[in-house]
C-alpha cells in the first residue's frame, strides 16, 4: 500500500470502528469491545508505519 492510502486509514478506521460498534451494540454486546480497540490499535500501528515512512531520510546538520 502507498503512504497515502495508509494516512487515509488512520483517521478512518476508528471511525468505521465505532460506527459499527453503534450499529451492533445491542446485537452482539460481547463483539463491541474488540470493536473498539482493535481498529484503534490498528490505526496507530499505521500511523507508526506512516510516520516512519515520510521522515525515513537522514536529518541535515545546520551547523
Amino acid at each position: 500500500m502507498t503512504t497515502t492510502t495508509l494516512a487515509v486509514l488512520v483517521p478512518l478506521l476508528p471511525f468505521l470502528g465505532a460506527a459499527t460498534g453503534l450499529l451492533l451494540g445491542r446485537t452482539a454486546p460481547g463483539f463491541v469491545r474488540p470493536l473498539a480497540v482493535l481498529p484503534t490499535l490498528t490505526a496507530l500501528a499505521l500511523a507508526v508505519v506512516v510516520a516512519v515512512r515520510q521522515g525515513g531520510g537522514r536529518a541535515v546538520d545546520a551547523a
